[in-house]
């Protein structure tokens, strides 16, 4: 009888314990997204003495080991392209006032009732549809900006936080010196560690999925993730990746962005595989290159086209040229025609008032006696 009472004990004990046990277990999961954009910042300026917060990051996550811009090399460009996942040929962004052609993250998180907040630094009015249901807070300087964006995160427990800070650009749309520039890089850098302490102090840090990039010149880009492998170094990507890699943790579709997943970035679990992992990003990588090279055939096919035509025109430019030159060789000939005309009647006239003078002289003192 005791032992049947102690196999009934152990059962119960097993049936609370398992549960905790897998839960345990069980990988952390990203509960709110924050993107921490540094305009402006170069990946030559990050480095562990200058920027030992964001060299943390990305020590801490995946860094890339370089990153495509865009073109026009403009913040406001840069932007859309982080949100979009478009090339500004495609979106259609080119200053803050401009609105973005595709639909983009905020778009695509409309539906949700989630707290979806952009924080912009600076004097620009950023424009932004009104479809797009993000609340915009500005601020005249990054520090206040980092006042507001940690007064958001300690009231209203936001689901995505986009926060730009625009010190490093300033500097250098101003015409700044690189120890000026410097300087604002390292100010930027104190912005993202208070971010980063706040995350701490709230034990929020490791449920929180970080993004953390520059936008123009040779952009720095890192990702801080519990999805995210640790410590690794990405191969050249493109800042139109961002978007669509933040969609898939988002779970949301990003149908125009022209980025892709960063799939290698990605921690392998027991739904993804690191072959299989590799393998998408291998296939996409693939489509890409096959897409660039139908695009360089083409391309390369209106070059031929031009080059056909140019020579064509270059054709009928010589025949109109000879045909100019001998309508000016023409036009000399007469005009040298003309001259000898002007010049014969000249002395003809010349020569009849020699004529008439000398004939009144004759006749004067032939008849006149004097």
């Amino acid at each position: 009888m005791p032992w049947r009472w102690l196999k009934l004990a152990l059962c119960l004990f097993l049936l609370w314990a398992l549960p905790a046990w897998a839960e345990e277990g069980k990988p952390l999961h990203s509960e709110r997204f924050l993107v921490l954009v540094v305009d402006g910042l170069d990946r030559q300026a990050v480095n562990s003495s200058l920027t030992p917060n964001i060299s943390g990051v990305g020590a801490a996550g995946a860094r890339a080991e370089k990153v495509s811009g865009v073109f026009p090399d403009t913040s406001a460009a840069a932007l859309a392209t982080l949100l979009t996942g478009a090339q500004p040929e495609r979106h259609r962004c080119f200053s803050f006032q401009d609105l973005p052609a595709v639909p983009g993250i905020f778009r695509s998180l409309a539906s949700r009732q989630t707290g979806v907040f952009l924080f912009l630094a600076g004097k620009e009015e950023w424009r932004l549809p009104p479809e797009e249901k993000v609340k915009l807070v500005r601020a005249p300087d990054d520090t206040s900006l980092t006042n507001k964006v940690l007064a958001c995160l300690r009231e209203e427990q936001p689901y995505l936080l986009v926060v730009v800070w625009r010190g490093p650009a300033l500097v250098r749309a101003a015409g700044g010196s690189q120890k000026d520039y410097l300087r604002a890089v390292k100010e930027a850098d104190t912005q993202v560690g208070r971010i980063l302490q706040f995350c701490y102090s709230q034990q929020i840090f490791d449920r929180t999925f970080f993004c953390l990039t520059g936008t123009t010149g040779d952009p720095y880009l890192a990702f801080k993730a519990p999805e995210v492998k640790a410590g690794v170094t990405l191969p050249p990507v493109s800042l139109a990746d961002v978007a669509p890699t933040l969609a898939y943790f988002l779970g949301v579709k990003l149908p125009s962005a022209e980025g892709h997943v960063l799939w290698n970035a990605l921690q392998p679990g027991p739904e993804r595989s690191e072959t299989y992992l590799l393998e998408v990003r291998v296939k996409e990588l693939s489509e890409a290159l096959y897409g660039a090279r139908s695009f360089l055939c083409s391309f390369l096919r209106e070059k031929e086209l031009l080059e056909r035509e140019k020579e064509r025109v270059y054709s009928e430019k010589e025949e109109i040229q000879k045909i100019i030159a001998q309508k000016d060789a023409r036009i000399a000939g007469l005009e040298r025609r003309l001259y000898a005309w002007k010049l014969a009647l000249g002395i003809f006239f010349l020569l009849s008032l020699l004529g008439y003078w000398w004939e009144y002289r004759f006749l004067r003192r032939r008849y006149l006696m004097f």
